[in-house]
């Protein structure tokens, strides 16, 4: 008799306590997986740059659903919505304007490239080179003989200040 109250009493626990989980919901959200290449405006595939929709996550509603583009300029977007506005990341290369996608799923998105930066515009860049060693100038001695006119000849052997020992040590 024990035995068979206590079979009823776990019986009616366990339907207890499934009556208290929520029923599953199901929740409808019309989404696409957009796909395609971005080429920068002479043609060239623009590498590793993020991409983003407006369309959240679902498991956390304030990351927005993005990927970035491998090295050929491919990207795939896994739930973006069907008629969405895609961003770019910011970028010193390209002017990132949005996109509006009409419900296609390839696109093909050229970005057209910024102007060139002149850092040097406010402050120039001014390179300075200040010289450690003096600077030294050979003197030669010029020697020659009359003895053979019609070959002319000279020879030369350098002098330098300090000697030729010094300038050895100089060139190490």
């Amino acid at each position: 008799m024990r035995t068979f109250l206590c079979a009823i009493l776990l019986l009616v626990s366990i339907n207890l306590s499934a009556q208290k989980s929520k029923p599953d919901t199901v929740i409808k959200r019309d989404t696409i997986n957009l796909r395609g290449y971005i080429y920068d405006s002479m043609g060239k595939p623009i590498r590793h740059i993020g991409i983003q929709s407006t369309n959240t996550w679902m498991e956390a509603p304030s990351w927005h659903v993005g990927t970035m583009t491998d090295t050929t300029g491919y990207f795939e977007l896994k739930g973006a919505k069907f008629n969405d506005t895609l961003t770019f990341e910011e970028s010193v290369l390209y002017n990132a304007v949005p996109v509006y996608n009409k419900g296609s799923r390839y696109m093909i998105i050229y970005l057209a490239s910024l102007p060139p930066i002149d850092i040097t515009a406010q402050n120039p860049i001014a390179i300075t080179a200040v010289r450690k060693h003096k600077k030294v100038t050979p003197i030669f001695n010029v020697t020659y003989s009359t003895a053979n006119i019609d070959k002319f000849s000279f020879q030369a052997p350098p002098k330098f200040e300090g000697g030729n020992g010094h300038f050895t040590e100089l060139i190490k």
